[in-house]
Parts: structure tokens; C-alpha cells; sequence
């Protein structure tokens, strides 16, 4: 872990942070990289806006009003056994009248083995106790032998009761779960 800044309120309406950096690991079947890793919370019901000077630095927290927890992780390539996963990724849990609301969203994805696989995936989720909705597509490139195979795939799924219009950001890209 390198690279690694933070910023961490606790008061007593609760507990606010964001903390980021650059992750690198290896162990024998499996290596991870990512340019950036972060999470970001807050379980206060209030938008956060504070700022402190460390050595001379500004440092700022800007949070939207909780409570709500969030993972984003940009530019991933990890590699299991010959399989190599790339991509942008973000993961939120909030809670939403009540009720638990988790979101997934991934840009930028490939899923290769030997240099075929999916490449240039996106989708977004979203998960209620009402059921789930979401999109995932990518273009599709495998030859095996003879076998070639070359296309755009995607499916979008809806089991809630209601229309989903929601966008989830990941590294300046908008992804809608439509």
C-alpha cells in the first residue's frame, strides 16, 4: 500500500472518512494492482464538509449526508491462474427509507484467458429487498482452433415493481442502472 492520504471525523453525531491509496500485492496464484482504492463513509444523517491543514496541506472531506458506505477502486488488473480481470469498480450500501440499498457499478472491464474473453464491459446494479435491477454489456472476443467468435453481448434485468433511473460515477464515467 503506498500513496495513502485520509481524513477521519469522529463527533457525536457519528463518523465520517475517506481514506485512499495505491494497492499492490502478490501471493503465489495471485496478483492485484490498483492505481487507487478507496473508501469513503458516513453514518451521520448530515452532508460533511470539513477541512484540516497537515504539514502545510489542505486536506478536505466532502461527503454527501449518510449514512452510507463506499468502495471504489480504479484501474484494477488482478490476475488468478492465467485469468486477468481489469476495470474500474464501485460498490455503495446506504440505507433508503428505511430499507438497505446496494449499488455496483464497473467501467473499463475486461475478463481474459490467453487473450480472449470480454473486453470493454460496463454495467450497473442495484440491489433493494424488492428484488434487483441493472444492465451489464461488453464485446466479445474468442478464437479457439477454427472457433471465432466476435460481438457486442448485454442483458438487463428489472424485478423491482418500479422504474430504476440511478447513475453511479466511477472515475468521472457515468453509468446508468436503467
Amino acid at each position: 500500500i503506498t500513496n495513502g492520504t485520509g481524513f477521519l471525523l469522529f463527533n457525536s453525531l457519528g463518523i465520517a472518512g475517506s481514506i485512499k491509496a495505491s494497492v499492490a500485492f502478490n501471493i503465489p496464484g495471485l496478483t492485484l494492482t490498483a492505481d487507487s482504492a478507496s473508501v469513503q463513509v458516513n453514518t451521520t444523517e448530515v452532508p460533511v464538509n470539513e477541512s484540516i491543514t497537515l504539514d502545510g496541506d489542505e486536506i478536505t472531506l466532502v461527503l454527501p449526508a449518510g449514512p452510507f458506505v463506499r468502495v471504489t477502486v480504479i484501474n484494477v488488473v488482478m490476475t488468478i491462474g492465467g485469468v486477468e480481470l481489469t476495470g474500474d469498480f464501485s460498490f455503495d450500501q446506504r440505507e433508503s427509507a428505511g430499507e438497505t440499498v446496494t449499488r455496483f457499478a464497473m467501467s473499463q472491464v475486461s475478463v481474459l484467458y490467453e487473450g480472449n474473453g470480454i473486453k470493454n464491459g460496463q454495467g450497473a446494479f442495484i440491489i433493494t429487498p424488492d428484488g434487483i435491477a441493472g444492465s451489464l454489456s461488453g464485446d466479445i472476443d474468442i478464437s479457439v482452433g477454427v472457433l471465432e467468435v466476435e460481438g457486442s453481448i448485454g442483458f438487463k434485468i428489472n424485478t423491482l415493481a418500479t422504474t430504476v433511473d440511478e447513475t453511479i460515477t466511477i472515475d468521472g464515467q457515468e453509468i446508468a442502472i436503467i
